[in-house]
């Protein structure tokens, strides 16, 4: 587990599983990303013009599926809403926008 370091300036340090599970999850959902991108679009809208797709949605549930699964007393703070404050006792918490730039990605602009 990650904590401080006494040399380090208070500088905290990732366990190296925090560190794997963050990046299998990041791969995990570029991959659903990729999936998405090639295929028709289904939009929907949160507010006027703010955007969201359905890899917005596959791949936030993904890493809060895997997250939560992993590390289930850490908050998660995720755009879409699938994430879960309910552990804001947790002194850990990820904060999850899998698809920054959905305007982009809606017109083919990866």
């Amino acid at each position: 587990m990650g904590g401080f370091c006494p040399g380090c300036l208070g500088t905290f340090f990732m366990s190296e599983n925090y560190l794997e599970v963050a990046i299998e999850t990041a791969q995990e959902a570029g991959r659903i990303l990729c999936e998405e991108f090639d295929r028709p679009l289904q939009i929907s809208y949160k507010g006027d013009v703010d955007l969201v797709t359905q890899a917005d949605r596959r791949s936030e549930a993904a890493i809060v599926a895997r997250l939560s699964k992993y590390f289930p007393d850490h908050a998660i703070a995720a755009e879409e809403g699938t994430g879960h404050e309910s552990a804001s006792a947790s002194e850990f918490r990820w904060h999850v926008d899998p698809l920054d730039g959905t305007t982009n990605f809606a017109h083919g602009y990866p």
